[in-house]
């Protein structure tokens, strides 16, 4: 969902914010790959790729309540995240190959065999 966005421009910045947009594009995919499966809020995978080394979080408060949240073993709300996560971002190097197409491709084949098959 990620990658569609960036390739369609609607996100041109390294800022993926938690809104209605995300929102669409992740449950167009959902139901693409998972169609017997209910559709969970997007704020799922937004907030558990927290373990992800190339996913990084920009606060929209302070840092202390940000990584209060980070550590926080349950579900928040989105409510709670919003409030706290101004947006999430990736490595800057992660982020320069979805802006390419071929490197987008080529990332989009690499998740659809290994995650999606």
């Amino acid at each position: 969902g990620v990658m569609r966005l960036i390739e369609t421009g609607l996100i041109e910045e390294n800022m993926i914010p938690l809104d209605k947009t995300i929102s669409e594009v992740f449950e167009l995919y959902w139901n693409k790959y998972f169609p017997s499966s209910k559709t969970p809020s997007v704020w799922t995978p937004f907030y558990y790729l927290k373990s992800e080394s190339f996913w990084h979080y920009k606060s929209a408060d302070t840092e202390e309540k940000l990584q209060m949240l980070m550590g926080f073993g349950g579900k928040p709300t989105i409510g709670k995240m919003r409030m706290v996560v101004k947006y999430a971002y990736l490595d800057e190097a992660l982020f320069s190959l979805m802006k390419k197409t071929d490197s987008r491709e080529e990332l989009q084949n690499v998740l659809i065999d290994n995650y999606l098959r």
